[in-house]
């Protein structure tokens, strides 16, 4: 887990993986990165729950530099599984016990690991907010849709890093998640790394926790605010509402299929004129 700044959602967060039930035969062991908090975060999680491995980011390290480091310590202990949870995602209590044996299941009946995504749900809706996308048309890498979980596993093409399970086998086979990628993507591009690898993702049964959905509010497609701020947005790691052009350029030359080159040109031509882009986008809404 990684947590910048929200200090009650990540307690109320830890509160939810303490209370999981029936889990008697799975040990856990929580490796947070507190990236710079200077809302009391860290201090509160000593208090509250000492058994935390607490690590220190510099602030800036954003979800893919905080999760980077908290699985880099975790894969230093060599554990049978890993989970990444974000800390705005509230677990119910068979959460853990339901992926874990999801995962021991499918390995018995494909003889092989998977990576395991929980689907959550706004706690206020309903609606389904993150888990495992398949994507619609084979020549768009833009054309991700989510998978409606159901009474079974359900296949998927990539994870939202909500909330994964990775077996240990497919860890020491793909690795930590890809440093290119600042806050957006590297869940993305680490199941479609685990593919080319042989290795396939599911979504559990069922929804594991609740998780809102990431505002468009105060990103550059905020119709809002001002045009200039719009396109100063559009450059940043976090508000965006969008993956930076130039990692997005790096995922479409890996994961875009034949016509990533034209994909790849439409990032660049965003990265260079990011006016252009805020405009056109200003026109669809």
């Amino acid at each position: 887990m990684t947590c910048y700044n929200r200090k009650e959602s990540t307690l109320a967060c830890l509160s939810k993986i303490k209370a999981q039930e029936n889990i008697g035969d799975i040990n856990l062991k929580i490796h947070l990165v507190d990236d710079g908090c200077t809302d009391g975060t860290g201090e509160a999680v000593r208090t509250l729950f000492p058994d935390i491995k607490l690590l220190k980011g510099n602030g800036e390290l954003y979800w893919g530099g905080g999760m980077r480091l908290a699985f880099r310590e975790a894969l230093k202990e060599n554990y049978d599984y890993y989970l990444w949870l974000n800390d705005d995602t509230m677990l119910y209590p068979h959460a853990v016990r339901t992926i874990y044996d999801t995962s021991r299941h499918l390995k018995k009946e494909i003889g092989q690991d998977t990576i395991l995504t929980g689907a959550l749900r706004d706690s206020t809706t309903g609606v389904l907010t993150y888990g495992g996308s398949i994507r619609r048309r084979f020549w768009s890498p833009r054309s991700y849709i989510l998978v409606p979980p159901s009474n079974k596993p359900e296949p998927c093409d990539v994870i939202n890093g909500n909330c994964v399970l990775i077996p240990q086998k497919i860890t020491k086979s793909v690795g930590n998640i890809c440093k290119e990628f600042t806050h957006r993507g590297g869940d993305f591009d680490y199941s479609l790394r685990a593919k080319s690898k042989g290795f396939s993702s599911w979504v559990a049964p069922g929804y594991l926790g609740t998780c809102p959905r990431n505002s468009l509010v105060g990103t550059y497609r905020d119709d809002k605010l001002p045009f200039k701020t719009r396109i100063a947005l559009l450059s940043k790691p976090t508000g965006a509402g969008a993956i930076p052009a130039k990692e997005w350029m790096l995922f479409i030359r890996r994961h875009g299929g034949f016509l990533w080159p034209i994909y790849w040109f439409r990032a660049f031509l965003r990265m260079k004129f990011p006016w252009i882009w805020v405009w056109l986008r200003s026109k669809k809404t």
